[in-house]
Order: structure tokens, then C-alpha cells, then sequence
């Protein structure tokens, strides 16, 4: 009986510390074996406008002559010294079709020893320029005759060649003058999709609504975000009251709700944003920050008496511009191609990643990558958040998927 006795004086006079110690354990314990964030698995079947999007009529690779990269129809220069020009008609030479040619800004050239192009059959449902090219080493970039009609191929020693704007009539008798294979940044047409909203999405948090779902939309050739949210009862989220909010459509014209993005202007910064400690996610936008694309999170304290009663407040990831590192996607493949599992390749707050085109070799730089992960990512049951993210998954051969995810509560950290 003793030793109870002395056990039971010792526990009751180390009451608070053994309680401390507890805690302390108990939040060790949950730290290691819960899992926060939630993410969708990759789909069985990859559907454009259903499981992922992409942006069209932004940045392709585009073959030209150097003489229509120059403002006088000399060829005096080498490819690569033009890194910002346009399409330039000379008065005496040739004009080429206009559906053709580049109505842009052309970026980055480099000499091309492209021998035969196959141009892409006119589609209103494909963005492609190109359906295939050859060069003189006889390496086939894509197979030209099977995937292309073969009145569409041609040699680029072909007058047909320099009717598309695809060689210059001076290269016919100017051994000097170069083909170059260039990067085409659309500007006036009304097809493109590159634009991202910027506008707040937010829960109702006047009938206690808040977040529990969230995933990608393109609305009116605009990408933007869109919630599903629930209403908090009792702190229970009453599974009856959850639906995804509809979409404020987005209209191009106002530059304060939404930004365009250009060939200089093309990142996203890939974040982990949280609010704060005994706080719940409540709203979500994009905001450009040092000319990235950054996710931006807003939440609200939790109540006792089952209402919310304070003011949401915007929340996004602090880290220092310059030491963030760029995930490098250049010359890589559509990711759509292979039926792997995608491994996420980010790490939260530390990466950005530039939007830019595939692969010369096996696709004539004619898709913009990452393609956008469309699908919906929401607790279940649901519940309320404590964080939203944006991550890049991908095969190493491809250039991958950008996707969104949640973070559970941080239920340790309340103990």
C-alpha cells in the first residue's frame, strides 16, 4: 500500500508537468502519422475538358525564314541573334498567307535543319501549326506520312514552301540565309487561353460556409478556381448543405480580374498556404507577385458559439524570390502520352514553374506544358481546411500536370 501511496502523492503533485508531457507526446505521435495533405489520384483515362486542360494559342514553335525575321530582307545575322522580333513583309519579295505566319512576337530562334514540314490539316478544334517535321539527317520528328495528308508535305526546297512563309524567296539565291526554328507568341487572336483569374473566390461565411473542395475551371477561355463549400454547425460540417459554388464568370476585358499571360510573363509559383493556427480556410485567389502567378489563401478563426464572427485575412507563402528554383519542363512530352502513375516532383514554397512548349523532337513545340489537372479534390466526409495548394506532378519524360490539393486541419498543433 505504500507504494501506491507515494505513486499516487508524486502524480498529484506533478500533475501539470505530466500533463504537458502528454500533450507533447500525443503531438509527436500525430505529427508522424497523419497524413495533411489531400490530392487526387491520376485518372484511368485522360480526357481533355473533363480530367485536364491546357492553354492553346499562347506559345508554339514556329519555323521561319531569317529574312522575314529581319526588318530590312537582307539575311546579315544568324538566328540566334533574334530573341524579340516579328513577322516582317518586304515591298519586291513574296507575302506570304497570312493564316500562316506568326501575328506576334517571335522569341528565341536558333538555326533549324529542318528539311520537310508537314503542315497541320486547318481544324477548328486543333491549335497545332505543324503536324510533323523532318530534318536532313533523315531523324523523322514525327512520322509525316502516317499522320499527315500527304499533300501537306513539303520540301522546303518547294515554291509551296515559301508561299506558307516558311522559307524566304531570297534563300532560293542567298546561300547565307538561314531557316531558324523559333518560338511564336500569339497576340491577337480570340481563340487563346492563357489567361488566369485573379478574382477572389470566397465561402459564405455570413450562413457559416466555408471550405471543403477546390479544383481547377476553364471558364470563358479563363482558368480559375473554383470552391465547393459546407455549413459549419456545431463545428460539424452538415454534409447536406456541400455543393460547388458556381463560377463569377470572368471577362476578358477587365485587367483587374484577370491577367494574361505572355512569353516573359508565363510562372507559377508552386505553394503550400496555410492560415493560421485556429484558423479555417474560407477563400482562395491568385495574385501576381514579382511577375509570378501566386496562390493566396484567406481564413477565419474558429467559434465557440457557432457563428462566424471575425473578418477573413489573406494568407500566402513567404519565401525569398531569389532562392526559389525553377523546375525545368523544356523539351519534354506531352504528358498526356503515357498511362503511368505521375510522381510529384515539387517541394511546397520552394519552386516555380515556367509554362513553355514540348519538346521540338517529338512534338514541333507545338503544346504548351504543364497541362492543368481539372479535377476536383475535396474532403470526405467533408470537413473544414486548414491550408490549399498547388503542386507539379509528372513522369520524367513529360512535361506533367499542375494540380491543386487541400491541408487538413493541423489538429496537433491545437492540443
Amino acid at each position: 500500500m505504500r507504494i501506491f501511496r507515494l505513486l499516487h502523492n508524486y502524480f498529484r503533485n506533478h500533475e501539470k508537468e505530466n500533463i504537458s508531457f502528454l500533450k507533447s507526446e500525443t503531438r509527436n505521435i500525430l505529427r508522424h502519422s497523419l497524413i495533411r495533405e489531400i490530392r487526387q489520384r491520376d485518372p484511368k483515362i485522360h480526357v481533355e475538358g473533363v480530367t485536364y486542360g491546357r492553354l492553346k494559342y499562347f506559345i508554339q514553335g514556329y519555323v521561319t525564314g531569317e529574312q522575314y525575321l529581319n526588318e530590312s530582307p537582307v539575311c546579315d545575322l544568324k538566328c540566334s541573334d533574334y530573341n524579340h522580333t516579328k513577322h516582317h513583309n518586304h515591298v519586291g519579295h513574296y507575302t506570304p498567307n497570312s493564316n500562316l505566319i506568326c501575328h506576334g512576337i517571335i522569341y528565341d530562334c536558333q538555326t533549324s535543319n529542318i528539311e520537310t514540314i508537314c503542315e497541320q490539316p486547318h481544324s477548328k478544334t486543333n491549335d497545332r501549326r505543324y503536324a510533323g517535321l523532318m530534318d536532313i539527317s533523315e531523324m523523322t520528328r514525327r512520322d509525316c506520312i502516317n499522320k499527315s495528308d500527304p499533300k501537306n508535305r513539303k520540301n522546303i526546297t518547294s515554291f509551296s514552301v515559301v508561299e506558307a512563309g516558311i522559307l524566304p524567296w531570297a534563300m532560293f539565291n542567298q546561300e547565307s540565309c538561314e531557316l531558324c526554328a523559333c518560338h511564336c507568341d500569339y497576340k491577337n487572336t480570340l481563340k487563346s487561353i492563357r489567361s488566369f483569374s485573379l478574382k477572389e473566390v470566397n465561402s459564405n461565411i455570413n450562413e457559416n460556409y466555408v471550405i471543403t473542395g477546390i479544383r481547377f475551371r476553364i471558364v470563358n477561355q479563363v482558368v480559375c478556381l473554383q470552391i465547393q463549400q459546407g455549413k459549419l454547425i456545431n463545428t460539424i460540417i452538415d454534409p447536406k448543405t456541400v455543393h460547388w459554388q458556381p463560377v463569377d464568370l470572368p471577362k476578358l476585358e477587365n485587367n483587374n480580374n484577370v491577367v494574361r499571360l505572355n512569353y516573359t510573363k508565363r510562372s507559377l509559383n508552386l505553394d503550400d498556404v496555410e492560415v493560421s493556427r485556429c484558423s479555417i480556410v474560407t477563400g482562395v485567389k491568385f495574385q501576381m507577385i514579382d511577375d509570378r502567378l501566386t496562390l493566396m489563401v484567406s481564413g477565419v478563426e474558429k467559434f465557440e458559439n457557432g457563428s462566424i464572427n471575425s473578418s477573413p485575412i489573406w494568407y500566402f507563402a513567404k519565401s525569398n524570390v531569389e532562392t526559389r528554383e525553377e523546375i525545368n519542363i523544356n523539351d519534354l512530352n506531352v504528358p498526356t502520352s503515357s498511362s503511368k502513375k505521375n510522381e510529384i516532383l515539387s517541394q511546397p514554397n520552394d519552386y516555380f514553374i515556367k509554362f513553355t512548349t514540348t519538346s521540338w523532337i517529338t512534338d514541333e513545340a507545338q503544346t504548351v506544358v504543364p497541362f492543368i489537372d481539372l479535377q476536383e479534390v475535396a474532403t470526405d466526409p467533408p470537413s473544414p481546411v486548414g491550408g490549399v495548394g498547388i503542386y507539379h506532378k509528372r513522369q520524367k519524360s513529360d512535361g506533367g500536370f499542375i494540380a491543386p490539393k487541400l491541408l487538413s486541419i493541423d489538429y496537433p498543433s491545437h492540443l
